[in-house]
């Protein structure tokens, strides 16, 4: 996989997620403040109680975490761009710096990990799990997975997406 094949992958699963929503892979939007046409990885537009919604998508196929540096540069972008929220995406993961701006600052931001490679591991989205003659559908939140290998006293267990069941439990 390279950054582009990342790119579509994420509006893939965007697409199939938010299937009423406009999702527009490669956008491009005049900027605000910037007065030029500024590119867009994913661009989620949609409606939401009668109000129209813009959430950036921004898809980083790093080979390091993502620093702070990254994160204020994304800022920027969205306020350019009038965004109602913002999305940044990493396999990697990000410097505690980076997150630290993300959750404290005022903006409207999330930052994820998102390593398709993990979905092989048995993680997905959601999840049929069953025990004896019992089942039911769980899907999980955003931003975390459905971990549906065989675990000690679990029929499935829900975790942060970029984590692990030993990472998880260690972190909380």
């Amino acid at each position: 996989m390279d950054w582009k094949d990342y790119e579509k992958e994420i509006h893939d699963y965007f697409s199939k997620t938010y299937p009423n929503a406009s999702i527009t892979y490669d956008a491009k939007i005049t900027g605000r403040y910037s007065k030029i046409e500024r590119q867009i990885d994913v661009l989620i537009e949609d409606d939401v109680a009668g109000f129209a919604s813009r959430v950036v998508v921004d898809a980083k196929y790093f080979s390091k975490p993502i620093d702070i540096k990254c994160v204020e540069s994304f800022i920027s972008m969205l306020q350019d761009l009038d965004a109602n929220q913002g999305l940044m995406v990493t396999q990697k993961g990000y410097s505690k710096a980076a997150i630290n701006r993300a959750y404290y600052g005022t903006e409207k931001l999330e930052l994820d990990v998102l390593n398709f490679d993990e979905f092989l591991l048995h993680q997905n989205l959601a999840a049929i799990p069953y025990s004896e003659n019992n089942s039911l559908f769980i899907s999980s939140p955003f931003g975390w997975v459905v971990d549906n290998s065989k675990q000690d006293g679990f029929t499935c267990c829900l975790y942060q997406r970029g984590l692990d069941l030993k990472k998880s439990t260690k972190t909380k």
